[in-house]
């Protein structure tokens, strides 16, 4: 492993290959180092037009909602999943009405979460969910822009399921 990242720091700063296709074991990656800055993107799907055996596929990533709703559920802060599910709500209605941009939506979602969960004092239980939500904002931020208040609003119903679990009387 050790001598991975010297490898791939090498391919990702050669001019000479634009397109990279990394294998491990966690997944394969497509790298386009002609862009500024290279662009790493999971593959999600494989299609065979050769005609031989299809190779394995690997699982798909569970659902945002489902994979926030739990990280957030192991916080066992449920009063601050609601308020949270509330931020996220707002927020995507914001970036729908156009009243913020995509961007300036994760910049006010990032930012009231910090301040959020600092304030709470049980900052380091979330930190699960925060990286993952913070791969999420990445990733739409790099993929499609024009996601943004669709992912808020999954992540949103993640959160919103953990309060109502609790309000519910748990699962």
């Amino acid at each position: 492993m050790k001598f991975l990242l010297p490898l791939l720091l090498s391919l990702v700063c050669s001019p000479a290959l634009a397109q990279i296709r990394l294998v491990t074991n966690s997944g394969d990656y497509f790298i386009d180092t002609s862009s500024d800055p290279p662009l790493v993107l999971p593959i999600t799907q494989v299609v065979d037009v050769t005609g031989q055996d299809p190779a394995p596929q690997p699982p798909p990533p569970g659902d945002l909602a489902d994979r926030v709703g739990e990280l957030a559920e192991q916080a066992n802060d449920p009063e601050s999943a609601k308020v949270l599910g509330e931020v996220y709500g707002e927020t995507a209605k914001q970036v729908e009405e156009e009243n913020l941009t995509p961007g300036q939506g994760l910049q006010a979602i990032s930012l009231t979460t910090e301040v959020l969960l600092s304030s709470t004092g049980n900052k380091d239980a979330w930190q699960p969910f925060l990286s993952e939500v913070k791969k999420e904002h990445d990733k739409v931020r790099q993929e499609s822009p024009a996601k943004v208040a669709a992912t808020l609003k999954e992540i949103q119903k993640g959160l919103q399921a953990v309060s109502q679990e609790v309000s519910n009387g748990g699962s």
